[in-house]
C-alpha cells in the first residue's frame, strides 16, 4: 500500500484509481483522484483557512492579501469553498447542478457575498487577481464554519480538504474549547495535512478575568487531551479599537508569506501521496465497514437460527426420511394387522359347527319338541339352541381373535397413544339375533348348508371386528400422527433452518470475497503491479475538461433572479392588513345605533348590550410583552417607546423580575412603583434550582451559602452573582419577604440596578403617564431568555399566551444567540395557536450598520433563521434605540415600528369586539324588521305570524336541547393524540444534539474515578434540560389544546346557528368569543436520576481518549437514550391523559353556560317580536328609520 511507500504518484496511477472508483460507481473518490490529477497537472498547492464560525476567517484573508477580496458581515459570510489564486481578474462560479461559469471582472462585494452565501447552488467560487502577496501555483481557500448548523456546509467544507497542502484553523477567542474544533483538527492529523491554529480576536481576552498564560494553559490542555499537535499556535486580533499587547498577526504573515515563497515540488509531492493514500485507504474503510455491516446483519441472523450445535444434518435427513416414511405407512400397516390377523383367526371348529347344525335343525318346518308342535315349546327350544351356540361362539370369538386383535393394537399403538379396548367387544358389536338373520329361509339342512351358514358366521364376525378397527382408527388417527407430524415439522424446520444457514454463510463468504478482491485491486493499482493504458488516462483528462467554462457571463445574469433583498422601507407592505372592520367607524356606528334605539323600549337590552361592548372597546386595555436576550437591549428599547429613559439598564442578567409600565390608574399617581417581593417559597425554589441542593426553609440555604466558597462552585458566574447578592441583602429585606408596597420613582432605579434588593424582586409595576400608556397599553419587560434559571424563562414564556402582542428584540452584531434560539423554539411550536399573528421581532443597534445593504443583508439573515424556527411570513422593524431615545428621526426605525404597532392595536387586536358589535347591529335589525312586518299586516296575518314566531321558537329551542356535544370534544381529543406523537417524534430526533451539548471533552475533563464524577454530573445536568424540555411541550400542548378547545366549541356553536337559520333565517346568535381556562395543573416529576443506574453507566468512562475519540460515548448514548425513550413516552402519556380529562371536566362546565346562555338568547328575542307587536305599532315611523339605518351600516 502507499501508506510504505513514497514513491511519488504518477498521472497514470491517477487514471488507473479514476478508472476503478468509476467502474465502482464511487464517485465522491472518483471526484478526489480527479482534484489530485489536475492538482498535480497544473502544479497548484492549496493552503486552506478553516475553521470556527464567526471567528474571523475573511477577514484574516483580507489583511493578509493586503486586498479586500472577501466579503465581510455581522453575519456568515461563507456557505461554500471560495479559492483565491493569482491571475488575470475574473471569478469562475462552479454549480452543484450545472457547468461552471466565468465572469471576466470582479463584481461587487455585494454581488460576491450573494455567490458566497449560496451554498445550496454554487459548490465553489474561484478569484482570479494580480496580487503581490500571492505567487502563481497557490491557492487560497476560505471555507465555511466548521460548526456551521447546516449538515451541508459541513460536508461540503470536508469535501475540499483532500488537496489541502496546509491548514490554518481559526478559532474565536471565546470557543477554543469547543469539541468541533477538537475533532475537525484530529481528522486533519489523520489525513497527514501540516496545520496551524489562530486563536483570533484576541481583543476580547481581559487579563483581569484570565491571564494569558492560563488561557494558553487551558489551550494546551484540550490540544494533550485529543493529541493535537499543530505546528505552531498564533495569537491574533483584527480589530483597532483595542491594544491587548497579544497580537502575533505579523509573525502570522511571515509564516504564510514563507510558505508561499518555497519551492512546492516537495509539498506538492508529500501531499499527492498522503492525499492518495487517505482517498483509498478511506475507500477501503467504507467498504470494510459496509462489509462489517453486512456480516454484522449476517450473524445476527445465524445467532437467531435455533440450530444444535451437537445435531449432524446428515443424522437429520435420515431421521426425517424414516419418519416421513412411517407416518405415510403406519395406517396401511394397522389395516394389514386387522386384516390379517381376522382372515387368519379359526373360530368355526367342528364343536361349534355341532351347535350350528343342532340350531338350524330348530328352524326347519316339521321341527317338533313331542308328539304335538307345540309353538311355545319350539320357540324356547329355539332359544335354548341359540343361545348355546352364541355362547360358545363368543368365547371362541374372544380367544382366537378379539384378545388377539386387542394385544396387537395396543402394541402397535402403544408408541404413539395410550390405547385401550372395553371387554366384550364380541356381546356388544355381534348381537345373538344376527345368528338367526343369516339362516336362509327354506335352506335344507345338510352337512353342505352347515359348512356354508358357518362360514357366514364366521365372515360376519370377521367383518365385525375389522369395521371395528377401521371405525376406531378413523377416531385415533389424528392422535396417532400428530406426534409424528410434530417430528416431522420439527425435523423439516432443522432442514430448512440448515439450508438458511448454509445460505447465510455462502453470504458472508461472497462479501468477503468481495471486499478482498476490491482491496486487491487497489493495492494493485498502488503498488505498481496493474498499470493500466491511455484509455483510462484519456478518460481522466476528459472528466477534467468537462469542469472546464461554459461560458462567460455577467454577474447579474446569476444573481438578480435570486436577490432576496429587502428594502427595509417596505417591510410593511409585505405584511397582510386583513382588516374587515374600521375602528373608528364602528365607534360611530354604534354611536348612532343606539341614539336611534333609545326611544324604544323593547329595545333596551339590546341597546345596553350594544353600550357595554362599545365602552369595553374605547376603554380595551392592551399587554404587550417584550422579550429577547440579556444584551439584546430591551431596556433602552422600551425606553425608545415610553420617549424617555426611564427603565435603567441592568448591569447583569442575574435578576428576574417582571417590569411593568403601566397606565395612570386609580390608587396611584404617575411614577409611583408597585413592588412585589418574591416569598420564602420562591426564593427556596431560586436557591434549590441553581445549587441543585432540597432546602426547605429559606434560613437553611442562607446558613448554606454563609459558609460556602461561592467562587469554587462549579456552577456559572451569573448564578454565582445571585447567591452572593441573596446572602448580602437577606438581613435588610428578610422582614418584608412576600410583601408588596409602593415606592418613589427615584427608588426605582436602585431596585433594578442593585442586586442585594433586585435579587429579592418578583415583579415592579411602574405607573407612567405617556404616548404608549394613553393607547391603553401595559408594556411588560420579562426576564431575559438567558436568565438565571430556566423557571425564570418560564415565567417570562406564561405572558405569550395572554399577551395581546409580542415585541422580540435582538442585537445586530449578535442576531440569535443560543438561549435565544431556545425560547424561539418554544415560540415556533405555539405560535398556530394564536388568532392573530401578534409577534413583531426588532433588530436592535440597527445604528451600528455600514450602510443600507449590510443593514439589509442582516434583515434577510435574520427573517431566514427565523424562517428556521417555523415562524413565516414575520413582521421585523430594524430600529436603533440609541438614537431614537436621541431623537425619533426615520434614521432610528421607530416611527415606521409605531406606526404600524399602533395600527396593529387599534384595528388587529379590537377585530373581535368589533366583530361582536356588528352582530349585536343585526340582531337589531333583525328584530326591528320583523316587527315591522307585523305592523303592515291585517289582523288574520299579524296573528299568523305571532303563532309562527311561536313555533319557530319551540323548534329552535328543540334544536339546542337536541345538540351532541361530545361529538365536538372528539376533536380535542384528536388534536391532543397528534400534538403528543409529535412531541415523541421531536425527542428521539432531537436527543443527539442534546447529548452532544452535555457530554463533551468541556464537561468531562479528567480521568479515572474524578472522569465519572464530572460524566455523572453530566448525565444530571441533561436530564434537567429533559425536564425542562419536557415542560415546554405540556405548555406548548396545553396553548394548542385550548385553542383547539375553544374551535370545538365555535363549531358547535355554527353548526346549531346553522341549524337555528333553517327555521327561522332573520335569527341570528351573539358573536362567540374565546373562553380563557385557566391552566390546567398536572405535576411532572423529574425523570429521576437512580444512583445505581448512573454507576453503571459511569463505567463506560475510562479516560477521555477512549471515551472521546474512540466509542465510548457513542456506546453510552445508546444505552441512555434507550432509557430515556421509554421514560419520554411514559410522561407524555401522563401528560395526554392528565389534559383529555382536564379539558373534558372544562367542557362539561362551559358548554352548559354556553346553551344555557343561547337557550336566553332565543326565548329573549321571540319575546321581544311577540310581546312587541302591540308597543311598537305607535313606533313606526322611529323604526323604519332604525331600519334603514341599520341596513346602511350592514352594508
Amino acid at each position: 500500500m502507499l501508506t510504505t511507500s513514497k514513491k511519488a504518484v504518477d498521472k497514470q496511477q491517477l487514471a488507473d484509481l479514476h478508472h476503478f472508483y468509476d467502474q465502482k460507481n464511487e464517485k465522491k473518490y472518483k471526484e478526489q483522484i480527479v482534484d489530485y490529477y489536475a492538482k498535480l497537472e497544473k502544479k497548484m498547492i492549496h493552503i486552506c483557512f478553516s475553521g470556527h464560525f464567526s471567528a474571523g476567517k475573511s477577514t484574516l484573508i483580507n489583511n493578509l492579501m493586503k486586498e479586500e477580496l472577501l466579503p465581510q458581515s455581522p453575519i456568515p459570510t461563507s456557505a461554500n469553498i471560495v479559492e483565491i489564486k493569482q491571475g488575470k481578474e475574473q471569478v469562475i462560479v462552479h454549480f452543484n447542478h450545472q457547468t461552471a461559469i466565468k465572469m471576466e471582472t470582479l463584481p461587487s462585494m455585494e454581488k460576491l457575498h450573494q455567490l458566497c452565501r449560496d451554498g445550496d447552488e454554487v459548490k465553489k467560487v474561484e478569484i482570479y487577481k494580480e496580487m503581490a502577496e500571492l505567487p502563481n501555483g497557490v491557492t487560497l481557500m476560505d471555507t465555511p464554519g466548521i460548526d456551521a448548523a447546516n449538515d451541508a456546509d459541513r460536508l461540503m467544507t470536508e469535501s475540499a480538504l483532500h488537496q489541502v497542502d496546509v491548514l490554518f484553523y481559526v478559532m474565536d477567542y471565546n470557543h477554543v474549547q469547543s469539541e468541533v474544533n477538537a475533532r475537525f483538527l484530529k481528522q486533519i492529523d489523520a489525513m497527514n495535512k501540516p496545520y496551524y491554529v489562530i486563536i483570533n480576536q484576541m481583543d476580547k481576552h481581559d487579563e483581569t478575568e484570565i491571564t494569558f498564560t492560563e488561557f494558553q494553559r487551558s489551550l494546551e490542555s484540550v490540544f494533550e487531551q485529543w493529541h493535537i499537535r499543530p505546528k505552531h499556535v498564533f495569537y491574533t486580533s483584527m480589530a483597532n479599537s483595542r491594544d491587548t499587547g497579544i497580537n502575533e498577526f505579523a509573525s502570522l504573515q511571515a509564516r504564510v508569506h514563507q510558505i508561499v515563497s518555497n519551492n512546492h515540488q516537495m509539498t506538492l509531492e508529500e501531499t499527492l501521496i498522503h492525499g492518495t493514500n487517505h482517498t483509498v485507504q478511506s475507500s477501503i474503510q467504507e467498504q470494510q465497514k459496509q462489509m462489517d455491516d453486512a456480516i454484522e446483519e449476517l450473524d445476527a441472523r445465524l445467532k437467531s437460527i435455533d440450530l444444535p450445535s451437537d445435531v449432524n444434518v446428515n443424522s437429520i435427513q435420515s431421521t426425517y426420511d424414516s419418519l416421513k416414511e412411517e407416518r405415510d405407512n403406519i395406517e396401511k400397516e394397522f389395516m394389514h394387522m386387522i386384516e390379517q390377523t381376522t382372515k387368519n383367526a379359526q373360530i368355526m371348529p367342528f364343536e361349534i359347527r355341532e351347535k350350528a347344525r343342532i340350531l338350524l335343525e330348530s328352524y326347519e318346518p316339521k321341527f317338533k319338541t313331542g308328539m304335538f308342535r307345540n309353538r311355545r315349546k319350539i320357540e324356547e327350544e329355539r332359544e335354548k339352541r341359540l343361545n348355546n351356540l352364541y355362547k360358545v361362539l363368543k368365547e371362541k370369538a374372544e380367544i382366537s381373535l378379539e384378545w388377539k386383535l386387542r394385544d396387537k393394537v395396543s402394541e402397535f399403538l402403544n408408541p404413539y397413544i395410550s390405547f385401550t379396548v372395553s371387554e366384550s367387544l364380541f356381546e356388544q358389536q355381534f348381537q345373538a339375533e344376527h345368528l338367526i338373520v343369516l339362516i336362509e329361509e327354506g335352506a335344507t339342512v345338510n352337512g353342505e348348508y352347515i359348512l356354508v351358514y358357518t362360514d357366514q358366521v364366521a365372515a360376519s364376525i370377521k367383518k365385525m371386528y375389522r369395521q371395528f378397527y377401521k371405525n376406531k382408527w378413523q377416531e385415533i388417527q389424528q392422535s396417532v400422527l400428530s406426534p409424528l407430524d410434530e417430528k416431522l415439522k420439527e425435523y423439516k424446520t432443522y432442514l430448512e433452518f440448515y439450508q438458511q444457514y448454509t445460505n447465510i454463510e455462502n453470504e458472508i463468504s461472497e462479501v468477503k470475497r468481495a471486499f478482498i478482491e476490491y482491496k486487491n485491486q487497489l493495492e494493485s493499482i498502488c503498488d505498481r503491479e496493474l498499470i493500466g493504458n491511455q484509455a483510462e488516462l484519456t478518460a481522466i483528462q476528459e472528466k477534467l475538461r468537462e469542469r472546464k467554462v461554459d461560458k462567460i457571463v455577467d454577474i447579474n445574469a446569476i444573481t438578480s433572479n435570486d436577490t432576496k433583498e429587502t428594502k427595509v422601507e417596505n417591510i410593511e407592505n409585505n405584511i397582510e392588513q386583513a382588516k374587515t372592520y374600521s375602528y373608528q367607524q364602528t365607534l360611530t356606528d354604534a354611536e348612532n345605533a343606539n341614539r336611534q334605539m333609545e326611544p324604544i323600549n323593547g329595545l333596551d337590552s339590546l341597546r345596553q348590550e350594544l353600550t357595554n361592548k362599545k365602552d369595553r372597546l374605547t376603554d380595551r386595555h392592551f399587554t404587550i410583552a417584550l422579550f429577547g436576550a440579556f444584551s439584546a437591549g430591551k431596556s433602552s428599547f422600551a425606553n425608545a417607546l415610553i420617549g424617555e429613559k426611564v427603565l435603567p439598564v441592568s448591569p447583569n442578567p442575574t435578576t428576574a423580575a417582571i417590569n411593568k409600565i403601566s397606565p395612570v390608574r386609580d390608587g396611584y399617581q404617575h411614577k409611583d412603583v408597585y413592588v412585589i417581593l418574591k416569598n420564602k417559597e420562591e426564593l427556596v425554589a431560586d436557591i434549590n434550582d441553581i445549587t441543585e441542593k432540597d432546602f426547605l426553609q429559606l434560613d437553611e440555604g442562607y446558613r448554606w451559602i454563609k459558609k460556602t466558597k461561592l467562587a469554587k462552585l462549579d456552577i456559572p458566574d451569573q448564578h454565582k452573582s445571585f447567591l452572593s447578592a441573596f446572602y448580602q441583602g437577606y438581613q435588610e429585606i428578610k422582614d418584608r419577604i412576600g410583601t408588596s408596597y409602593i415606592i418613589g420613582f427615584t427608588e426605582f432605579e436602585r431596585y433594578i440596578r442593585e442586586e442585594t434588593i433586585a435579587c429579592f424582586v418578583k415583579e415592579m409595576e411602574l405607573f407612567y403617564d405617556c404616548p404608549l400608556t394613553n393607547n391603553h397599553v401595559t408594556l411588560v419587560d420579562t426576564p431575559g431568555a438567558d436568565s438565571v434559571n430556566a423557571r425564570h424563562t418560564d415565567l417570562a414564556f406564561s405572558y405569550i399566551k395572554d399577551a395581546d402582542a409580542i415585541l422580540f428584540v435582538t442585537y445586530y452584531n449578535h442576531p440569535f444567540s443560543k438561549p435565544d434560539q431556545q425560547f424561539l423554539e418554544r415560540l415556533g411550536r405555539v405560535k398556530d395557536a394564536f388568532e392573530l399573528d401578534k409577534m413583531f421581532f426588532m433588530i436592535n443597534a440597527i445604528d451600528l450598520a455600514k450602510n443600507e445593504d449590510e443593514k439589509n443583508l442582516v434583515v434577510d439573515y435574520v427573517r431566514n433563521e427565523l424562517q428556521r424556527f417555523d415562524i413565516k411570513n414575520p413582521r421585523m422593524f430594524p430600529v436603533s434605540s440609541k438614537l431614537a431615545i436621541d431623537d425619533k428621526s426615520e434614521r432610528s426605525g421607530l416611527p415606521q415600528f409605531e406606526d404600524h404597532f399602533y395600527r396593529f392595536v387599534k384595528e388587529e387586536l379590537t377585530q373581535m369586539s368589533m366583530r361582536s358589535i356588528y352582530t349585536d347591529l343585526a340582531r337589531a335589525n333583525s328584530l326591528v324588521s320583523n316587527w315591522l312586518s307585523m305592523i303592515n299586516s291585517d289582523q288574520q296575518e299579524k296573528d299568523r305570524l305571532i303563532e309562527q314566531n311561536k313555533r319557530y321558537q319551540t323548534e329552535m329551542k328543540n334544536v339546542l336541547h337536541a345538540r351532541k356535544s361530545e361529538d365536538y370534544l372528539e376533536m380535542v381529543a384528536q388534536k391532543l393524540n397528534k400534538q403528543t406523537f409529535y412531541a415523541k417524534q421531536r425527542f428521539s430526533i432531537q436527543f443527539t444534539d442534546l447529548w452532544k451539548d452535555h457530554i463533551h471533552p468541556g464537561a468531562i475533563q479528567t480521568n479515572g474515578r474524578k472522569g465519572k464524577k464530572e460524566l455523572e454530573e453530566a448525565i444530571r445536568a441533561l436530564f434537567k434540560t429533559i425536564h425542562n424540555r419536557m415542560k415546554h411541550e405540556f405548555e406548548a400542548i396545553s396553548i394548542r389544546i385550548e385553542q383547539t378547545w375553544n374551535q370545538s366549541l365555535h363549531e358547535m356553536k355554527k353548526d346549531i346557528e346553522r341549524q337555528l337559520i333553517q327555521i327561522d333565517s332573520t335569527f341570528s346568535l351573539s358573536q362567540f368569543e374565546d373562553i380563557r381556562l385557566d391552566p390546567p395543573e398536572v405535576e411532572l416529576q423529574a425523570i429521576s436520576t437512580d444512583e445505581s443506574l448512573l454507576s453503571k453507566w459511569s463505567q463506560f468512562y475510562k479516560d477521555t481518549k477512549s471515551f472521546f475519540a474512540e466509542d465510548g460515548r457513542k456506546q453510552l448514548e445508546e444505552q441512555v437514550s434507550a432509557f430515556l425513550s421509554v421514560k419520554w413516552q411514559e410522561k407524555i402519556f401522563q401528560i395526554e391523559k392528565e389534559l383529555l380529562n382536564f379539558y373534558h371536566q372544562q367542557w362539561n362546565h362551559h358548554e352548559q353556560k354556553v346553551f344555557n346562555d343561547y337557550l336566553e338568547e332565543v326565548q329573549s328575542y321571540y319575546r321581544q317580536v311577540i310581546d312587541g307587536i302591540e308597543e311598537q305599532e305607535e313606533n313606526k315611523e322611529q323604526l323604519e328609520k332604525i331600519n334603514k339605518t341599520l341596513k346602511e351600516m350592514l352594508t
